[in-house]
């Protein structure tokens, strides 16, 4: 199973080895009249990218966050000891590459907000 310093990506990528494996001895064991096991290879490119985007998916909702929600709709996180935003989507995720240090918002978050901000995130650890 999962080994030592893992990154997800890598364990992404067998769960989606581990699933195309048990789907095609599914698909053996209940179609047993089938005389090959072909697949054609771009219907195959189509199905492990449905499976990585839903294991990716699941992931992002399910581990836990380095994240908290705040002001603005965004989440926020520490990078290199700097306050970064992002904005949440309806699942409350967020996709990091989106981005920037708070210092760059239009609009400043006031001193309590930071400070609420940065006590949520000192509670995650």
């Amino acid at each position: 199973m999962t080994q030592p310093n893992e990154t997800l990506e890598h364990r992404i990528t067998q769960v989606v080895h581990d699933t195309m494996e048990a789907w095609s001895n599914a698909l053996g064991g209940r179609f047993p009249e089938a005389t090959s096991g072909d697949f054609p290879p771009d219907a195959d490119g189509v199905l492990t990218q449905a499976i990585r985007a839903a294991t990716a998916y699941w992931a992002r909702i399910n581990l836990p966050k380095d994240y908290v929600e705040g002001p603005y709709g965004h989440g926020y996180w520490l990078k290199d000891g700097e306050l970064w935003a992002a904005p949440m989507y309806v699942d409350n995720t967020i996709t990091k590459d989106e981005g920037y240090p708070v210092d760059e918002f239009e609009e400043q978050l006031t001193e309590q907000e930071r400070t609420e901000v940065l006590a949520k995130l000192a509670a995650l650890r």
